[in-house]
């Protein structure tokens, strides 16, 4: 009997052996846990809890981390934690597609190890991992000319808008224009222009016109109004009507004014590198009591004031110098906008 009882009490030892080995080969011990009586642990942990080889807590330098891992502090010692843009429990780690939640917006997507970088569209730039609208006019105006506005425009180029003149001041001077007319009463048939170098003017695209702002000096109509003709025309040689080439004819109704100047809506566009004509006509008006007088001043100008009127001899647009009036400066502008190019 008292062998019985002796055998009794070294079997369980022995088993309990036989079940640390055995757990041991089926893996679910921790690396490097050998401690009697323990249960199974999580990788990075001692049998029975916490604990490498020596019963302590597992350290870096028992750990075998992914390649993309990094090995650091635990709740139970040390463990492995994927790096950014990677998943996985640290011993393996597989990398991120960030591309499949689109994150770039508008633009392509590239997925990196660990990471990702757009390709942004035309008029975008990549700011935090998306593309965002490119502010292009922060930069040289945006490549419009001086003197024009620059407006940002996603996905293309800015559009400029731009003020046309060759006015240094738009203030209308009483009495300093001159206009054939029939004994001071009623028009002749008069025209007035301007002539804008595209070019000169720092424009590199296609102008699209807007509108005209006409000087008004005196206007006096039969009855509240007259009717007048704006036109636009491309230049090709000296300033002669044979050489107009008209892009735009827009009629207008020019109503009682004086001392002012007023815009027009007219629609026309003037190639890049075009010489562009602005011209005024008020029609013959003999006997109907139309008067009209452009608006003028004696400030100084960048670019010569022309008047063609047939019925007192002058058949080509000449400048108001030739005709005797050098300081009748006319205010005639044009604007418009253009995309550079």
């Amino acid at each position: 009997m008292p062998g019985a009882r002796s055998r009794s009490r070294v079997r369980p030892a022995t088993l309990s052996l036989v079940s640390v080995c055995l757990a041991a080969t089926l893996g679910a011990c921790a690396k490097g846990a050998t401690g009697g009586g323990g249960g199974s642990g999580a990788a990075g942990t001692g049998g029975g809890g916490p604990g490498g080889a020596g019963g302590g807590p597992v350290t870096c330098g028992e750990l075998v981390c992914d390649p993309h891992a990094s090995c650091g502090a635990g709740p139970n010692g040390a463990a492995c934690t994927c790096d950014p843009g990677y998943t996985g429990n640290g011993t393996t780690c597989t990398d991120i597609d960030e591309c499949a939640s689109a994150p770039c917006g508008p633009g392509t997507c590239v997925n990196e190890p660990g990471s990702y970088s757009c390709n942004c569209n035309l008029g975008y730039e990549e700011q935090n991992g998306t593309c965002v609208a490119a502010d292009e006019c922060t930069v040289a105006n945006g490549g419009c000319a001086a003197g024009c506005t620059c407006a940002d425009t996603p996905g293309a180029s800015p559009v400029c808008s731009c003020v046309l003149s060759h006015s240094s001041s738009s203030a209308i001077v009483a009495a300093n224009s001159v206009a054939c007319n029939y004994s001071g009463l009623e028009n002749a048939d008069n025209s007035y222009y301007r002539v804008y170098d595209l070019a000169a003017f720092g424009i590199d695209g296609d102008f699209a016109v807007s509108s005209v702002s006409i000087g008004i000096e005196q206007a006096t109509g039969g009855a509240g109004s007259q009717p007048a003709t704006l036109r636009l025309h491309r230049l090709n040689g000296a300033m002669q009507t044979s050489n107009f080439t008209t892009l735009t004819t827009a009629p207008i109704t020019i109503f009682d004014a004086a001392a002012t100047v007023v815009s027009f809506p007219v629609s026309g566009t003037a190639q890049a590198g075009t010489q562009l004509v602005v011209e005024l006509n008020t029609p013959d008006a003999e006997f109907l009591g139309h008067l009209f007088f452009i608006g003028s001043n004696t400030a100084a100008e960048t670019g010569p004031s022309y008047l063609r009127a047939p019925t007192c001899g002058f058949t080509e647009p000449t400048t108001s110098a030739a005709i005797g009036y050098p300081g009748m400066h006319i205010v005639l502008d044009v604007e418009g906008s253009y995309s550079p190019p």
